[in-house]
């Protein structure tokens, strides 16, 4: 009897405990990249979450790819007044040129913000370069997760919840056809964006090399219900969007085969 008992705490305490530290919900986004003048790129990052989580630091670090990086030197600044949190994302701006990259970095104190469904801007940033003028079709910007130097988000207690699938950049594929070093160091499915949806999302990719792509959607029961790509593709980023107007609301599976190399699978929820 006390064996039983004590099975039943267990039972409890494992389901108590995993739905305490479940991973949050929550989306970080790059966007509205525009050129303010022939020298300077703006761009804003947004953060939201669907959990109403606490956020108590945060340190985000990107790649940023542009025409003649290597000849010239680049800054980055926060514009006063534009961040919505109360936590302001004043240290530690820099902009360094590391290889075939520039890495942008800022970060926060170790303060409390709420964030909820509505997006709040956690920035506006504008990198500024000495020599050479912007070109807009050239202009390419992705978050970093590798390295010395990574993005860390810190909730509840400063406990580490980054998730990489959420960190979303608009300006993913601007110009990529002409940055010829804009090659990701490895094979990556990125998790759709919006999810949920209603009735379209974006699915992004990366392809450390060529090879004959496969993009299905499954339903739950492993049915197949719909092809998005069967083709040879080039190494590089790639995204489709999907429309799922002809199909119930739900839970669906897509899943990403790069010939016998990789093979990775998401969840993705439909909600009409």
């Amino acid at each position: 009897m006390r064996k039983y008992f004590f099975f039943i705490f267990l039972l409890l305490f494992l389901v108590i405990f995993n739905t305490s530290y479940s991973q949050p919900k929550y989306i970080v986004r790059i966007t509205n990249g525009q050129l303010i003048d022939n020298y300077s790129y703006q761009f804003d990052v947004l953060i939201s979450s669907q959990d109403n989580i606490e956020i108590t630091s945060y340190q985000c670090v990107f790649a940023f790819y542009c025409n003649k990086m290597e000849t010239d030197n680049f800054s980055l600044s926060f514009i006063e007044g534009s961040s919505q949190l109360q936590n302001k994302p004043t240290i530690g701006l820099s902009a360094k040129l590391l290889g075939d990259k520039i890495e942008l970095t800022f970060a926060s104190q170790a303060l409390s913000d709420w964030i909820g469904n509505n997006p709040l801007r956690v920035g506006t940033f504008r990198v500024k370069r000495e020599k050479n003028t912007f070109d807009a079709g050239n202009v390419f910007i992705n978050w970093n997760f590798a390295g010395n130097n990574t993005t860390i988000l810190t909730g509840h207690f400063f406990t580490n919840i980054t998730n990489p699938s959420v960190f979303v950049s608009d300006m993913l594929l601007t110009g990529l056809k002409n940055i010829k070093n804009a090659i990701p160091e490895d094979y990556y499915l990125a998790q759709n964006y919006p999810n949920p949806f209603n009735p379209t999302t974006t699915i992004k990719f990366y392809l450390k090399r060529s090879g004959k792509v496969k993009l299905s959607v499954y339903n739950i029961i492993g049915q197949k219900v719909a092809d998005l790509i069967n083709q040879e593709l080039p190494s590089g980023f790639h995204k489709i969007k999907f429309n799922a107007s002809n199909l119930a609301s739900g839970v669906y599976i897509y899943r990403l085969d790069v010939g016998d190399k990789f093979i990775s699978v998401k969840k993705m929820i439909l909600m009409k």
